[in-house]
């Protein structure tokens, strides 16, 4: 069956982001200090070896911002209808989060960036949930290969060149 999946490209949600107030600064000075960090414990993906090592495959240009974001795929019952018969209705939303984000605003509502809802009346079966997540794979494709450039953000006026890769996958256990 045809459904309708509705979402805000990376780009644009990028440009939200960096538009307000003290973003860029927070996660520049919160990823210079989580790569310095010479604890042997790690209290941040950024700490971890995996993180450290990034592989972006060209050469930083001027004002560059590489960002790292996680993903998560999520379920829930829309509408539920109670009593003998009663069906439900579940909703997929797929969610990526900055990483570049100190921990404590990471999560806040208005840094979380719902990419796009998969429409119900029941989760995709097997593969099919392919389809919904090929848009946001082939965005992340454009964002790591060639970046966006923001014509205006916050910290850079006269527009700032923007690059980022999917990291972890933050799953239901």
């Amino acid at each position: 069956p045809i459904r309708v999946f509705n979402y805000q490209t990376v780009a644009s949600w990028i440009g939200k982001l960096l538009s307000r107030p003290g973003i860029e600064e927070t996660m520049e000075q919160y990823v210079a200090s989580a790569l310095r960090a010479d604890d042997s414990r790690i209290f941040d993906a950024w700490q971890a070896p995996l993180f450290r090592q990034l592989k972006w495959g060209k050469r930083r240009a001027h004002h560059e911002l590489r960002l790292v974001f996680s993903l998560s795929v999520d379920w829930f019952t829309a509408h539920a209808h109670h009593g003998a018969g009663g069906k439900s209705w579940s909703v997929g939303a797929i969610y990526l989060v900055c990483m570049n984000l100190p921990p404590k605003l990471r999560y806040l509502p208005q840094n979380v960036f719902l990419f796009g809802m998969i429409p119900g009346p029941t989760k995709p079966v097997g593969t099919a949930v392919d389809c919904f997540i090929d848009v946001l794979v082939k965005e992340l494709h454009v964002l790591f290969d060639h970046g966006v450039f923001l014509a205006r953000t916050h910290l850079f006026p006269s527009g700032r060149l923007c690059r980022g890769l999917l990291g972890p996958l933050v799953a239901d256990l």
